[in-house]
């Protein structure tokens, strides 16, 4: 049995954060002792590892006998949050995000190829944040909204045949060309998880999803109908902390 790379580091971190979760008595002297919007204003990091499919609605009309396949990636973003109401927030959040996929194409009688890409977006999501509080600091909140995004860089890296159909090897940016490739991106984004709230700071656990309704292609070629979208789920964890932490390092009185 094969074993992804990838399932230590995740199984990891599912284990850091509920460890965290279970021993939140010991930080007890760090509490709110109760849900209240004295601190409005959050602002964080956050960070996870981002799983993209690329969507084409004519896959046949690509390449016939390639399969493509999901790409894992890291996503980095600096949560800012405004707390509306006691369960009522709005979240703004750029993000540096990985959108990758691969494919892979094998023909009757010729060598296979394949392709690994790495495409880094920049994506401002703006969303509703609505929560349960629980007491003791337990929090289960859902996010809702869009996001809007720029097509920074791009590498691919695989195997292609020449014209005599002898394999060849590249690595290389990708070149961007204004005629085929629509660099804004814009779509859904949409998630929810659970938080731990501290007096200083928030922390939480998040899985996102973010839906492109905008095409990665213009439509350059005549009768070219494919379109390519990204979709991309996000599994991360974060630390914001508020107002009350400015005041705590002047040492005023909490």
């Amino acid at each position: 049995m094969r074993i992804n790379r990838k399932t230590p580091l995740l199984f990891a971190l599912f284990i850091s954060i509920f460890s965290l979760i279970l021993n939140a008595p010991l930080f007890s002297q760090f509490l709110l002792e109760e849900d209240s919007t004295e601190y409005r204003f959050y602002m964080g990091v956050s960070c996870g590892y981002a799983n993209n499919t690329l969507y084409l609605s004519n896959p046949q009309q690509e390449s016939p006998g390639r399969k493509w396949k999901s790409g894992g990636g890291v996503a980095v973003s600096v949560p800012l949050r405004y707390r509306l109401l006691n369960s009522v927030a709005i979240q703004l959040e750029p993000t540096y995000i990985q959108k990758n996929y691969s494919w892979n194409e094998a023909r009757s009688g010729l060598p296979e190829t394949h392709e690994d890409t790495r495409n880094d977006f920049i994506n401002f999501p703006v969303m509703l944040n609505l929560s349960i509080y629980f007491g003791s600091g337990i929090r289960i909140f859902v996010n809702g909204g869009g996001y809007y995004g720029y097509w920074l860089a791009g590498h691919e890296k695989g195997i292609t045949l020449t014209i005599d159909e002898e394999p060849y090897d590249y690595n290389e940016d990708y070149k961007f060309d204004d005629i085929r490739d629509n660099r804004y991106e814009y779509g859904l984004s949409y998630g929810g998880g659970i938080q731990y709230d501290l007096k200083f700071m928030s922390v939480y656990i998040e899985l996102r999803g973010s839906h492109g309704l905008s095409d990665l292609q213009k439509n350059y070629y005549t009768n070219y109908f494919t379109e390519k979208k990204n979709d991309t789920w996000t599994l991360q964890f974060a630390a914001i902390f508020n107002t009350a932490l400015i005041s705590f390092i002047k040492g005023e009185a909490l």
